[in-house]
């Protein structure tokens, strides 16, 4: 671990980096009916309104299913899980992760 008073800055003319805020948790969606979304939240203590994020999918995410996630209120991360094909999906309970660095 690499601890330090001030940003880092990675590569030459790279962006100051000053803060790396994760958050994991189990979630288990509902049924997902033919060509419809369902949204899930977590807590991400720290997180904030216009903060850039990456997720993190549960590895058997069932196929058929797309998704996005993003910052939908200080410290909330909402994971929405959208069913693109013609049959209801029930997908099993996974690990959903997410970080944000800024």
């Amino acid at each position: 671990m690499l601890t330090m008073d001030g940003g880092l800055v990675l590569g030459v003319g790279g962006t100051e980096v000053l803060a790396s805020i994760k958050s994991s948790g189990t979630i288990d969606f509902a049924n997902i009916v033919t060509l419809s979304c369902l949204t899930n939240t977590q807590t991400m203590t720290g997180a904030a309104a216009n903060d850039p994020i990456a997720c993190s999918w549960p590895a058997a995410l069932a196929d058929g299913l797309a998704g996005t996630c993003w910052i939908s209120a200080t410290n909330t991360v909402s994971y929405r899980l959208c069913n693109v094909t013609i049959a209801s999906i029930d997908p099993a309970s996974g690990t959903f992760a997410a970080r944000v660095i800024r």
